[in-house]
């Protein structure tokens, strides 16, 4: 029997069809990215004040400081502060914590960009890496994280750029992108070992890939050990003081609830004890099918799986306080193993003789890729179709939920207020410094230790001064150490600690309370000491 050809249709014109509808849809949902930054409210994250500080001093010709004069490693991401430095540069009229949110799209859609491509070369599927990448880009609690103003997406666009750099074999470009992965945060040094076992047996590849991260990252490693004394961000000494006394797995529970918030849409805010074991047997299975599954290419799709299981494996061992901000790289890493897993097992029963296998790979391949994309897109169906102002406001209601961002406006009134009130020589002790201290103009003392090396030796704060496990507390001795004349701080951070103390009593008293738009960890105010003189 012989095959004919119908004429009439033509195949070229429809796969040209297909790519130009998929180039529009990423082209809709990138603009849907930079349209909802720029309509969220710029409400960064705490912790991101700190690395606007230092922009702000080094601007100013402070130099690359938190407090004048003293010379801390104090921020964790140096390519995100070079990156906001040389936005405020060009764009000086506007502030810092603005042009952190609203430009953070750029980070958000270029990781979006990046994953598609990615996508693309490994399964060699345009509508899986537009899948992916919708999923992604449409995210509502990502963009809500995007709007915190932190590096979580620069970060998470570097390590995609690695991964592509290994799947395309080019060694010198994955050993500079692995470096500038480093400098946007600590944790990119998880990724140099996959690089350097990916070119293992190829001696010539590996010198390109060391030679190339070194000449990226020793520059900033010299820099700092000669201007800051290490290069090690003081953050992460604090952090193995430890700041906090968690359980052992606290990490490893948040995350497993974070995927499940992300599995159900956050239709379920308590994970049960059957969900917690089919999202992480599903992902277990996902890796080992898609490390497995037999592939005719070259490149490896090992590199992302790896890095998925290098981060759990480091989160669960380092056990920190897992917050928002930590999440977008496990979440996307994690989304991309299950991609994979159902694409590739979908795949190989479709290509099985057994036509029954078949229908049950096409199964798979819809059931799993529609998951993902409807928990994407649940939030959004809950509003009136065709109102847009109600789809933004799907990323802005995570961020309305969250009262601790909120906290930010209390710390800034605060800051004017002992603008105003505190002589030029007067400092400030607080648990808290990002945005007290953005605003704030004197020095600051920062109680956890993150950019003041004045508290490591209090660290960590005993147990029966907090009120618990994951929340900090600023200390006694380490007031007497600093002596600083005004303290700043919610009652959940003092109530067990300063004041339970006879001697902060007696020479320090309440100067003004500010109330909280909403209530905070249970607290509703913060308070301004002053050191009686």
């Amino acid at each position: 029997m012989e095959l004919t050809v119908d004429k009439s249709t033509n195949p070229g014109r429809q796969n040209q069809a297909f790519k130009y509808a998929g180039i529009t849809i990423l082209g809709l949902a990138l603009a849907w990215v930079v349209w909802v930054n720029g309509k969220i409210p710029v409400l960064p994250y705490d912790d991101g004040f700190i690395t606007f500080r230092y922009v702000l001093n080094f601007l100013a010709g402070k130099g690359l400081v938190y407090n004048e004069g003293q010379r801390v490693f104090g921020s964790s991401t140096p390519l995100y502060l070079i990156w906001l430095t040389l936005l405020k540069v060009l764009f000086p009229g506007w502030t810092i914590p603005f042009l952190a949110v609203r430009f953070n799209a750029v980070h958000f859609g270029s990781a979006g960009l990046v994953l598609y491509f990615f996508l693309r070369k490994v399964t060699d599927s345009r509508s899986l890496a537009l899948l992916g990448s919708l999923t992604f880009l449409l995210n509502p609690f990502l963009l809500s994280i995007s709007g915190g103003g932190m590096e979580s997406f620069l970060f998470v666009t570097l390590l995609f750029l690695v991964l592509l750099g290994l799947a395309d074999n080019k060694p010198i470009w994955a050993g500079i992108l692995c470096g500038l992965s480093v400098l946007a945060r600590p944790e990119g040094l998880l990724i140099l070992p996959i690089v350097l076992w990916q070119f293992r047996n190829r001696s010539r590849e590996l010198r390109q890939t060391l030679l190339s991260f070194s000449l990226v990252l020793l520059p900033w490693v010299i820099f700092s050990w000669g201007y800051f004394g290490t290069p090690v961000p003081l953050s992460l000494i604090a952090k193995t003081k430890p700041i906090y006394f968690l359980p052992k797995g606290a990490a490893l529970a948040r995350i497993s609830q974070s995927m499940i918030n992300s599995a159900t849409a956050f239709t379920s805010i308590t994970p049960s004890y059957w969900q917690i074991e089919m999202i992480w047997g599903l992902l277990i299975g996902a890796s080992f099918i898609t490390l497995f599954s037999p592939t005719a290419k070259k490149y490896s799709k090992g590199p992302v799986l790896f890095l998925l299981w290098f981060f759990i494996l480091a989160y669960g061992l380092g056990n920190p306080l897992f917050f928002p901000w930590y999440w977008p790289p496990v979440f996307v890493l994690t989304m991309v193993t299950l991609m994979l897993g159902f694409y590739f097992a979908g795949k190989r029963l479709v290509q099985s003789s057994t036509r029954y296998a078949g229908l049950v790979g096409w199964l798979i391949w819809s059931v799993g890729m529609g998951w993902l994309l409807y928990t994407t897109l649940l939030p959004y169906l809950m509003v009136k179709p065709r109102d847009l102002s109600k789809a933004i406001q799907v990323s802005c209601l995570f961020i309305k939920a969250d009262s601790s961002r909120w906290r930010i406006w209390t710390y800034e009134q605060a800051a004017q207020t002992l603008n105003q009130e505190a002589l030029p020589t007067d400092t400030v002790a607080a648990p808290e410094v990002g945005a007290l201290g953005f605003f704030f103009k004197g020095v600051i003392y920062d109680a956890c230790g993150l950019v003041s090396p004045e508290a490591h030796p209090f660290l960590p704060v005993p147990a029966n001064q907090r009120v618990g496990p994951g929340v900090g507390a600023i200390s006694v001795p380490f007031l007497k150490q600093v002596h600083s004349e005004w303290v700043v701080s919610m009652p959940l951070f003092s109530v067990k600690s300063l004041n339970q103390s006879d001697w902060f009593n007696k020479n320090y008293y309440v100067f003004k309370t500010i109330a909280l738009p909403f209530p905070v960890w249970g607290d509703k105010n913060v308070l301004i000491y002053k050191r009686r003189r």
